[in-house]
């Protein structure tokens, strides 16, 4: 099965008008892409028991990429205050941290001021992505000859019986 990558986009209102528009780019490559769930958050500092987008998070289970425009030791720290744990993961964009402790969320933290392409970002998004994707590779049949050559469906071998269904 192809992995998803959850990413949830934090609606803090950014500093500037440029990056306003950068936001909402972000949000318009994002929608529909390949593998990726967007999700949008408020603002994690207005986020009340029981409001809708808290449980939204509450709701999320696994790793997550996480866009805001703060720091990602900011991001992941209003995170766990909600109740949202995970750890800092490494990524392209955010080396720094740690490797993650197995079995536990990662959160690749995403400071969207660190970008200043919309495509720049989803790209990297895409890259992680692809990095998280579960390789697989085939074996070729079990044994040579097992399937029959008129319809390709496995043939019925009995008891004492080799591949070709010969004694």
């Amino acid at each position: 099965m192809a992995a998803r990558l959850p990413v949830i986009m934090i609606q803090t209102p950014p500093a500037s008008l440029a990056s306003q528009h950068l936001g909402e780019s972000i949000i318009g490559e994002l929608i529909g892409r390949p593998g990726i769930d967007l999700v949008l958050i408020g603002r994690l500092s207005d986020l009340r028991e029981g409001a809708t987008d808290r449980l939204t998070l509450e709701s999320m289970a696994g790793d997550a990429a996480v866009l805001d425009w703060q720091s990602p030791q900011a991001i992941v720290a209003a995170l766990a205050e909600l109740g949202f744990h995970g750890e800092r993961a490494p990524h392209a964009d955010d080396p720094s941290p740690a490797p993650v402790t197995p079995l536990v969320r990662r959160i690749y933290a995403f400071d969207l001021n660190r970008f200043d392409r919309a495509e720049a970002l989803c790209d990297a998004l895409m890259k992680l992505l692809a990095s998280r994707q579960v390789r697989t590779f085939g074996l070729g049949s079990v044994a040579e000859g097992s399937t029959s050559a008129a319809n390709g469906r496995p043939r019925k071998v009995g008891p004492g019986q080799d591949a070709e269904g010969k004694m």
